[in-house]
């Protein structure tokens, strides 16, 4: 008999050697398949003797709790930095706000498109920043994966920590100066449409 349970994003449904993904919702990794997706689970035993897994999202009445997706572009504010992991909060997805946030990751090779190697993190980002990223994977306790490797993510506001608690104007696609000290501290700034930027 089918069977139907509820998921969010990141929880572990099946073993993928007894199980096959559905074309929405679902992905594999290390033997088994994950929700990439908030939703409904349909278990499904087909004719042929085989079982189909897939992701099926409910439309309720509008109030719906909004969960990050493979692909999503989210704001997040950086909460730590080690030497080779930056410690999210997501706040908004899509430009949505969220009631409450999610926990993210950022490793360092998720950083930079090219030479991430080289890539040193206190260069990169700061506690407190506030940057965009795009969800590219579920990690263990429901936090998510994502990247800041394409040109249009990464920092989009960041306070001075020489004493003037106020935004810095970016200044380059690696710098931001306070207005007032004219301080620089190095970012992976987010190269948005910004008429400031030169």
């Amino acid at each position: 008999m089918d069977k139907t349970i509820h998921c969010i994003p990141g929880d572990c449904l099946v073993k993928s050697d007894e199980w096959m993904t559905g074309l929405k919702g679902t992905y594999s990794r290390n033997g088994y398949i994950y929700a990439s997706i908030a939703g409904t689970v349909k278990l499904v035993h087909n004719n042929d003797n085989t079982k189909t897994i897939e992701v099926v999202t409910v439309s309720g009445d509008g109030n719906r709790h909004l969960v990050p997706q493979l692909g999503s572009i989210v704001t997040c504010r950086v909460l730590s930095i080690t030497c080779n992991l930056v410690r999210l909060n997501i706040h908004c997805i899509e430009g949505q706000v969220l009631k409450q946030p999610f926990r993210a990751l950022l490793r360092k090779e998720d950083i930079k498109e090219v030479d991430s190697e080289k890539t040193q993190i206190c260069n990169c980002f700061r506690p407190s920043d506030i940057i965009l990223a795009k969800v590219i994977g579920f990690g263990e306790n429901n936090s998510c994966l994502v990247t800041t490797a394409h040109n249009e993510l990464g920092v989009v506001v960041a306070l001075n920590h020489s004493g003037v608690w106020i935004p810095m104007k970016p200044i380059s696609w690696t710098q931001m100066s306070c207005p007032i000290t004219y301080a620089c501290e190095p970012r992976k700034v987010a190269q948005l449409a910004n008429p400031c930027m030169h």
